[in-house]
């Protein structure tokens, strides 16, 4: 009945806003057709990110990108019937929340667990936390982190 094959779901990296509390992770479904279909999306809140609150920063927007063979690589939010062909494939993400708080506020082994598990990056952590971590070891790098979270060194 339905001609797809679900390759994977997963939690998008660095999807959540930056924030005292981060905002929670985006999540992105990838689907592979495996015969003709029409593709029908509804996608809301896909121009505007999920905000954050009290200094926390937004989280990842709402979209879908279609990869077909006949019509290329592109972004799609509300369609009514898009047809697609076999061996064509879409990858639908659910934006993340937004932040609360200051991400600098944050505690730094938080952050550190954050990266461990794969929630945000080495280099959100530095951008967005003010927390340097090596990617090799993980292990934080005190010195670089206070300077970065120094107020007097913030724009």
């Amino acid at each position: 009945t339905f001609p797809l094959f679900v390759k994977k779901v997963e939690l998008v990296q660095d999807s959540g806003g930056a924030g005292r509390q981060r905002g929670g992770l985006g999540s992105a479904l990838h689907i592979r057709l495996l015969g003709p279909a029409i593709f029908y999306s509804f996608i809301e809140k896909a121009t505007t990110p999920h905000w954050g609150f009290d200094g926390g920063k937004p989280g990842l927007r709402n979209f879908a990108v279609v990869r077909s063979k006949a019509k290329g690589e592109f972004e799609i939010l509300k369609t009514s019937g898009l047809p697609l062909g076999e061996g064509d494939s879409v990858v639908v993400t659910a934006g993340g929340g937004g932040g609360y708080g200051d991400p600098f506020e944050r505690d730094v082994d938080k952050v550190r667990e954050d990266v461990l598990n794969g929630y945000i990056s080495v280099d959100c952590a530095r951008l967005d936390y003010g927390v340097v971590i090596d990617p090799k070891t993980f292990d934080i790098d005190v010195t670089s982190t206070q300077r970065l979270r120094d107020p007097s060194n913030r724009d």
